[in-house]
């Protein structure tokens, strides 16, 4: 996880959707509809 927090390493293979707290519904919605493979959930702080 650090890797990822700082930039070494990224989760684009993984995540093909970025969503934040509020639009979680709309992440499962897209993996449901298989518009999604994984959704990362993002939090502003």
């Amino acid at each position: 996880m650090d890797d990822i927090l700082h930039g070494t390493l990224t989760s684009s293979p993984v995540f093909t959707k970025a969503v934040d707290l509020d639009s979680v519904p709309e992440g499962y919605e897209a993996m449901d509809e298989r518009e999604a493979i994984k959704t990362l959930v993002t939090l502003d702080e």
